[in-house]
């Protein structure tokens, strides 16, 4: 009977482990996909602005050159 004893407490053991094992791999996973996540969407964030302010800065310096040409052109006209 005392062996009986001792085989299950390991078996109960064994299954606790497992148990945290799962529990602790299950942890790690979805802390690495929120992870992930979160840079991705960091990436997209960032990505997205430089773009805007490239689009901005692009816009900006063709109104510029635009303005400058007609400003020449409107000196050089009175002259």
């Amino acid at each position: 009977m005392h062996r009986w004893t001792q085989i299950k407490s390991r078996l109960c053991f064994y299954q606790l482990l497992v148990v945290v094992v799962v529990v602790v791999v299950v942890v790690v996973a979805v802390v690495v996909v929120v992870v992930v996540v979160v840079v991705v969407v960091v990436i997209v964030v960032v990505v997205t602005v430089v773009v805007v302010v490239v689009i901005v800065v692009v816009v900006v310096v063709v109104v510029v050159v635009k303005v400058v040409v007609v400003v020449v052109l409107v000196v050089g006209l009175v002259q």
